[in-house]
């Protein structure tokens, strides 16, 4: 029994590089055949479907927003609020827009950072569902608009809660019971407004109506309030005049859809390494068959 035993031989069994090379060159053919039927497949596979997307309709467009000191707060709200009214459908119903993003083209890459800020441009890439008439587009110039005049209240009646910061003027006096009063004043103001906010107009002219008449209807006594009044009604007029005059630029984009692009070839390159490991691996598998099949079989 002991005798009929195989014992590998070990000498045998070691490969040397030149081993390898010899069993490669042996199969070079089956090597380059299947590295070009595989590369071959890919790149019609890659056209084909640059040429189906290339004849999609783009529906797209940039809406560049330019103005001095667009701060890192700003950016945030307006990143945060587009992507959430995009997620809760509310773009899609009111603007057909299917996706949005926001940007700012001064800095080189994202996440920003807010030492990045101020800038002086802001870039909304946008996407419609099918094409769209001209008021589609001054509709969503005025909801933009709209967004960035409520957070502009909001924040000026935030600094005025704060007695040290009283946008540049000095409205609180010394008396405790006065600075507890305009406090509350404010937060009131601050509170009824998000209320109103919340309606989502999204037409800043529209905001800007409700937003006046509930100013003007207030009727504090004490001549304090009385200011405190004018100087919120004050900036408001001011934040709408500014918005008012601001145009947002928003185009078309036309950029030309290219099919042999540096990531086209970049994906043949990946496809021909890979089917060149591979087909490596499977003349090893071959030649190992070829040479043992029997004794397996065994």
């Amino acid at each position: 029994m002991d005798k009929d035993k195989f014992v590998p031989n070990n000498s045998n069994d070691e490969i040397s590089l030149l081993d390898i090379l010899k069993i490669i060159w042996k199969y070079r053919w089956f090597i380059i055949t299947f590295c070009i039927i595989i590369t071959l497949v890919t790149a019609i596979i890659l056209y084909t479907s640059a040429i189906k997307q290339s004849n999609i309709p783009q529906y797209t467009y940039i809406a560049y927003m330019n103005f001095p000191g667009i701060s890192y707060n700003l950016y945030q709200y307006l990143d945060i609020q587009l992507k959430y009214d995009l997620n809760q459908g509310y773009l899609a119903d009111n603007f057909f827009i299917k996706d949005i993003s926001i940007e700012a083209p001064e800095i080189k890459a994202k996440p920003y950072k807010m030492a990045d800020f101020p800038v002086v441009q802001l870039k909304v890439n946008i996407t419609f569902n099918n094409d769209i008439p001209a008021d589609i587009l001054t509709e969503f110039e005025k909801y933009v608009k709209d967004l960035i005049f409520k957070k502009s209240i909001l924040d000026s009646i935030t600094i005025l809660k704060d007695p040290v910061q009283s946008s540049g003027k000095i409205i609180f006096s010394g008396n405790n019971i006065q600075n507890a009063e305009l406090v509350l004043f404010f937060t009131e103001v601050n509170e009824n407004l998000t209320s109103i906010f919340n309606l989502k107009n999204n037409d800043i002219d529209k905001t800007y109506k409700l937003v006046s008449t509930y100013i003007n209807n207030l009727n504090p006594q004490a001549n304090y309030l009385k200011y405190a009044k004018e100087v919120i009604l004050k900036i408001c007029d001011n934040d709408y005049l500014e918005l008012s005059n601001w145009n947002i630029d928003i185009k078309q984009d036309i950029t030309e859809n290219k099919i042999f692009t540096s990531s086209f070839f970049m994906k043949i390159i990946i496809a021909f390494i890979c089917a060149l490991l591979i087909s490596i691996f499977l003349i090893f598998i071959i030649d190992f068959f070829k040479k043992h099949g029997k004794e397996i079989v065994r």
